[in-house]
């Protein structure tokens, strides 16, 4: 892959996607295109400030840090999505992680492309903030994901949220996969490897999902939100 064919694909993606043509042939200018091995890291926690990334192709974790309960990955980020945004505009130092899980493409963008392009053009700040809106939202979003008490329903609204399902945005169509494994999952959802196993295994009869080493296939995104709705609206009338 070369910048050219990186920036077809992610310019059509995500956050970027819905931003200015200008705004967003100007950011892919001023990036650069690199390679990282699967357990490299991209960035790690309250690393110096610097750099935002966009993901062309693969997929990372996201890890965050909890005082008692330690360092622990709570999402998986994929082609389209972009990180480091508040290091790069604020100077601020890392407050998450990320870690390719797969051999993946990144766009860097240097945090002094990232200040030439506000002097030059101090609308692009819109955008920026954009930015952090659309990964604010992704993390409240993993919150209330979190807070649903029913093991089964709350696999299935990460399961969704993985795969990129937002409010107020279209579902991904066709067949998603997820290069996780179980336990690595089992910890996104907050629940033990076993009770992620058991639902899982119900998902696949139902033909919900398939399940694999190192990947979790969702035929549905369409179809796996009709079942988290249909829970929802019984657990309302009960």
């Amino acid at each position: 892959m070369n910048l050219e064919e990186a920036g077809r694909i992610v310019r059509h993606k995500g956050w970027l996607a819905q931003q200015p043509k200008e705004f967003r042939d100007r950011l892919i200018r001023g990036t650069v295109l690199r390679p990282y091995d699967k357990g490299e890291y991209i960035y790690h926690l309250d690393d110096a400030p610097g750099m935002m990334f966009g993901i062309a192709e693969g997929s990372v974790l996201i890890g965050v840090s909890h005082p008692t309960a330690g360092h622990y990955q709570m999402h998986m980020g994929r082609s389209g999505d972009w990180y480091g945004e508040g290091a790069a505009l604020h100077g601020v130092v890392r407050r998450i992680s990320v870690e390719a899980n797969t051999p993946s493409q990144i766009l860097c963008l240097p945090a002094k492309a990232v200040q030439e392009m506000l002097q030059e053009q101090p609308a692009c700040y819109k955008s920026f903030s954009a930015l952090l809106l659309w990964n604010q939202i992704l993390a409240i979003r993993t919150i209330v994901d979190l807070l649903i008490r029913d093991p089964k329903a709350r696999v299935y609204a990460r399961l969704l949220t993985l795969c990129g399902a937002r409010i107020g945005q279209e579902l991904p169509q066709g067949p998603i996969e997820l290069p996780l494994t179980q336990e690595q999952f089992a910890m996104m959802c907050g629940l033990s490897r076993k009770s992620v196993y058991r639902v899982l295994n119900r998902m696949e009869a139902e033909g919900l999902c398939e399940s694999g080493y190192a990947r979790i296939v969702v035929g549905s995104a369409r179809a796996l939100e009709q079942r988290l709705t249909a829970m929802g609206s019984k657990a309302d009338q009960a």
